[in-house]
């Protein structure tokens, strides 16, 4: 499917009634540029929280060196945004972020490499993502993550086992440790 087709259609079916599909399409945008534009002018309408994550995805996305997997992303904006260890919920990537990332098999990624080219331009987006800051946040959050207490070489292998065997039931290896520590 061409490009601009499809970002314009995934941006309809976000959508949740009939008045903003109408809205949508009463003047559409006269190039991939422009729908751009208008995605990030929903990103900047949202709540400052998800604003942020919003931001903090696409420039990841741009940085990362290798591809990012939807797992690895959710535990990032964790570690990033609430500071814990554990993945509370799944991440809507598309109702989040909007058509131009897709998830291919695990990997998450931008639809086209325009969209890269067109969120770091600062000609051209008045929010842009600045590629330099975005590549320093995603190293910020990979060293906080590896800083987190249960990867501490003091751990003992049976806390470790406790660990793992806790994490597959779904609770917080910190809570673990701590618990332990009590």
């Amino acid at each position: 499917m061409f490009l601009y087709p499809k970002i314009m259609l995934r941006s309809i079916e976000e959508l949740d009634n009939l008045d903003e599909i109408r809205n949508e399409l009463r003047v559409l945008p006269k190039d991939l540029d422009e729908a751009y534009g208008r995605l990030f002018e929903k990103i900047a309408r949202k709540s400052e929280i998800v604003k942020k994550k919003c931001r903090l995805i696409l420039g990841w996305i741009s940085c990362s060196p290798t591809p990012l997997t939807l797992l690895e992303l959710e535990q990032a904006l964790v570690v990033t945004i609430s500071n814990t260890s554990r993945v509370s919920s799944p991440l809507n990537l598309i109702r989040l972020c909007g058509p131009i990332v897709e998830v291919v098999g695990d990997n998450i990624q931008f639809v086209h490499f325009t969209v890269k080219e067109y969120i770091h331009n600062r000609h051209q987006v008045e929010s842009y993502i600045d590629l330099t800051e975005a590549t320093l946040s995603l190293a910020i959050c990979c060293i906080r993550y590896l800083c987190q207490d249960h990867h501490s070489s003091d751990i003992s292998d049976k806390d470790l086992e406790l660990g793992i065997r806790m994490e597959m039931f779904h609770i917080p290896l910190l809570s673990r440790t701590r618990a332990l520590l009590d």
